[in-house]
């Protein structure tokens, strides 16, 4: 079963070669939040246009947007954030093969996970190869681990070939997104869950409509994708659609429109009927005739936004999103769960760039109407298994009925260094009850109070960087058969 789930992600990885279209160039992953903190920062200051919470982000209209900076003319306190984006973007251009090599050893595997975070298991070796030309993006990459929660000693997670058509990227892989503006959770698409093969399409450039009935929407971008689950669940080889909208209206305003669906598998409708009633969204329980029982998905659907509040030399944002579960309440995503936050940066010291944020999730569902449901979120009648995939959620990253509040730190020096560190006060579970196998909440089945402190850092020199990470909680948490107050990691990252 180990042979054939990685060999079902290579032939993701290799289903579009020897097709030639315009132009490729690569997106920014989802899998370090410095750089994330700088391309914000360039926003911020408008010298990006791009929307920038909706993750991968294609390199293209970013690039196009260095390209015309002048660095002479940009506020002191962008240069440095300016300067790590360009030589990221040049990297990303290059049309030589290059690569990396990565080992990393920890006392235990990961619990939480928030964006960025390359740490999961005890211990990994990782390997990939780049290619960018003028007709396509590839990655070949390969993992080993030690001791995988998941059981899969070797993955292909990272591995994808990426196409241009007109406007339009068409691509297949086993990557990580993130759908919103938040930074310790994402409620609808994290990069808490291990990545899954997936065929996906998306906007290149991000140029505004011509129209002039259109042109208002600014910058914007989509994408959708439709991804295999695994095996090892309740309904087994289910899909995963997903679809989100990224727009700008005005340069202080971001606006995310998301949808995903979990239907067909094993003895499920896989017909193109079935997909669209989720399209159309008359599958929720009720709607055009259908019942729970020949309901064709489990669907999450919601909205987020991020308000630039000031235009100062640090810039204060405020970010939501609102994600429904199942059925529409006049017109609404039912069953909402919620996530809220405000940001400051990057402030510019003698130190280096830093980022400050606070965040508030909450992922017991409640609604317009005040409804409070436990044991709701993430879960489903049909597919039982819930909205998680290798045992984790695929959204928040403290899977349902919890409340979690973090504050956090984000920095960048001039000595080759980044620093992050956050203190979250978390309340798991937080009504003692939890839904029975395959289900239920995937961190504790039971209530627990929880004070964390994460602190992440990275030293660059030359080609390479290590990273020493530290996690450490005021109680022991049970989960993934890990019983453990503490994480420690350190990993070694070399490029080529």
């Amino acid at each position: 079963m180990k042979r054939r789930y990685l060999l079902q992600q290579w032939i993701c990885v290799g289903i579009f070669i020897g097709i030639s279209s315009a132009c490729a160039v690569p997106f920014i992953e989802a899998d370090n939040r410095w750089l994330r903190s700088d391309v914000q920062a360039l926003a911020e200051a408008g010298v990006i246009t791009s929307p920038v919470t909706q993750w991968p982000i294609m390199w293209a209209s970013v690039g196009d947007d260095l390209e015309k900076a002048d660095s002479e003319t940009m506020a002191t306190s962008l240069l440095s954030s300016f300067e790590r984006v360009r030589k990221a973007y040049e990297r990303a251009s290059s049309n030589k093969i290059q690569g990396y090599s990565a080992i990393e050893v920890a006392s235990d595997a990961a619990i939480f996970r928030e964006f960025g975070d390359s740490s999961r298991e005890k211990a990994t070796f990782d390997a990939a190869l780049d290619w960018v030309g003028d007709n396509a993006a590839i990655r070949l990459q390969v993992q080993a681990v030690k001791d995988p929660i998941d059981g899969e000693n070797v993955t292909a997670n990272g591995s994808y070939l990426g196409l241009v058509k007109g406007n339009w990227v068409f691509s297949a892989g086993v990557i990580d997104r993130w759908w919103g503006p938040g930074w310790k959770n994402s409620m609808i698409l994290s990069t808490n869950a291990r990545s899954f093969p997936a065929l996906s399409i998306q906007r290149h450039y991000t140029q505004p409509f011509e129209s002039p009935w259109l042109s208002f929407i600014g910058p914007w971008t989509l994408e959708t994708f439709m991804g295999k689950l695994e095996t090892d669940r309740h309904i087994p080889n289910a899909l995963l659609w997903g679809l989100r909208a990224t727009f700008k209206p005005v340069p202080a305003l971001e606006v995310g429109l998301s949808r995903t669906a979990i239907w067909g598998g094993t003895g499920r409708s896989n017909s193109l009927n079935a997909f669209g009633h989720i399209l159309l969204g008359t599958n929720e329980n009720g709607g055009n005739g259908l019942t729970a029982v020949n309901d064709p998905s489990n669907q999450q659907a919601g909205f987020d936004m991020k308000w630039q509040l000031t235009t100062s030399e640090v810039p204060l944002n405020a970010y939501m999103q609102y994600i429904g579960d199942d059925k529409l309440i006049n017109g609404v995503p039912s069953k909402a769960i919620v996530l809220y936050g405000l940001e400051a940066g990057q402030f510019h010291t003698n130190w280096g760039n830093y980022r400050l944020f606070a965040e508030y999730a909450n992922t017991t569902p409640s609604g317009f109407q005040g409804i409070r449901t436990n044991n709701t979120t993430y879960e489903h009648s049909i597919y039982q298994s819930g909205y998680r995939y290798r045992g984790r959620s695929i959204g928040a990253t403290f899977d349902n009925d919890s409340v979690v509040t973090t504050l956090g730190f984000i920095g960048s020096n001039y000595q080759n260094q980044e620093l992050s560190m956050n203190y979250s006060v978390m309340n798991l579970n937080r009504d003692g009850t939890d839904k029975s196998a395959p289900g239920g909440n995937s961190i504790t089945k039971t209530a627990l109070k929880l004070n964390a402190l994460e602190t992440r850092y990275r030293y660059y020199w030359k080609q390479s960087y290590i990273e020493l990470e530290a996690s450490i909680y005021d109680k022991n948490v049970l989960a993934f058969a890990l019983d453990t107050s503490n994480r420690l990691s350190l990993g070694y990252h070399y490029e080529f």
